[in-house]
């Protein structure tokens, strides 16, 4: 399996392709909480809006619209954080896949660059 890259972005496929037609979404390297089995990928809807969700799609149907982080959680210790954007307040917080616990991320601040004369 190699990673390509096609119209729609990056996809695992074979080192054949395209004769050998196997190919699979990037997974992210974070478990799906639903099932603990299956990894999250990136994927879109018929209408092109991107989401999250579980690779072994018929058997798990989990899926979110928030970008998954690799971050431990503070509360239960699953390495799994949605991200979450306020379009008003411009706030970044995170809840945890598992058990929903929310904390507010701190952004860092920029440093002021030195002058020299």
């Amino acid at each position: 399996m190699v990673i390509k890259t096609g119209r729609f972005g990056e996809f695992l496929a074979c080192t054949r392709y395209p004769k050998c037609k196997y190919t699979q979404p990037v997974p992210l390297g974070i478990k799906c909480p639903k099932c603990g089995v299956g990894d999250l990928a990136e994927r879109r809807t018929k209408r092109g809006r991107t989401f999250y969700g579980c690779l072994r799609y018929p058997d798990c149907d989990y899926s979110t619209w928030n970008k998954p982080v690799a971050v431990p959680c503070p509360s239960c210790g699953f390495v799994g954080m949605e991200e979450i954007k306020s379009k008003t307040t411009g706030e970044t917080t995170r809840k945890c896949l598992k058990c929903a616990h929310q904390m507010l991320v701190e952004e860092a601040a920029p440093e002021a660059e030195e002058v020299t004369t």
